[in-house]
């Protein structure tokens, strides 16, 4: 047998051996990479002469693509019609409160400043939401009773006059003055609230007390008699006389006029 070594031109670097016996002829091909790559190491290693080292850092994104085409439409949508409705009456009805709240307000605001320019013109006095007005006064004591003053203001609507303290009671007095009758000294009315003479308290229509201490009296008064129920004004022409005050008295008592009052 007879070898022979040869050169393959193939580019790739190919090591061929010719082995000769007899009329025969055979070839065994490596590849020269195939021959010196030692163990372990890689085919890169052996190819570029270096190891691979730690990879780089990932560099920046790349610019963004274009935008593709739209895909397909979807299924139409299911409207739901009733939640809507629904919906919409609630804040309809929710506001529609609101507007009426607003209208009652305003109405009772307008009614109320309607009442007080009624009662000014009319020549009334007006103090905390009340119209004092006094239909009837004269210089002689026409009413003769509690009952004929009740009566004389419900012709007028009004109820008998009440106050609850003595800077209601100052400006009663105050607005008597302007319309006194000539000549007269002093005047006398009927009051709405009475006394109470086992309390000591006055008390008012609606059934609430107060102490008495809130008023300006006549002199030896209150009366603790039980009888004495019923409860006068007397307002003096000068308003620096101290008999211009509460007192507590029987009925009948004829009275020079009547005080009454309406809620604004």
């Amino acid at each position: 047998m007879m070898s022979k070594l040869i050169w393959s031109s193939i580019p790739m670097l190919v090591l061929c051996l010719r082995l000769v016996s007899g009329n025969q002829q055979h070839f065994v091909c490596k590849n020269l990479e195939d021959v010196f790559v030692e163990s372990g190491s890689s085919e890169d290693e052996h190819r570029y002469g270096q190891k691979q080292g730690a990879p780089c850092k990932m560099g920046p994104p790349g610019a963004a693509g274009p935008i593709g085409s739209p895909g397909n439409d979807g299924p139409p949508g299911t409207v739901d019609y009733d939640r809507i409705n629904e919906v919409i009456r609630t804040e309809v009805d929710n506001n529609l409160a609101g507007i009426k709240s607003t209208i009652a307000k305003l109405t009772r605001n307008l009614s109320v400043i309607t009442s007080e320019n009624d009662c000014m013109k009319q020549g009334r006095l007006i103090r905390t939401g009340t119209c004092f007005t006094v239909p009837y006064l004269s210089s002689s004591t026409d009413i003769s009773n509690y009952e004929r003053a009740v009566a004389e203001c419900a012709k007028h609507g009004a109820l008998l006059a009440e106050f609850h303290d003595r800077t209601q009671q100052n400006a009663i007095e105050d607005f008597v003055r302007r319309i006194m009758p000539y000549g007269s000294s002093y005047v006398e009315f009927y009051l709405g609230m009475k006394f109470n003479p086992s309390t000591s308290n006055v008390l008012y229509r609606s059934g609430i007390a107060e102490d008495r201490s809130q008023f300006q009296w006549c002199s030896s008064y209150p009366k603790s008699t039980t009888s004495q129920e019923l409860l006068f004004l007397q307002v003096r022409r000068d308003s620096s006389s101290a008999n211009n005050c509460v007192f507590n008295y029987l009925s009948p008592h004829p009275v020079h006029g009547v005080i009454c009052e309406n809620r604004i």
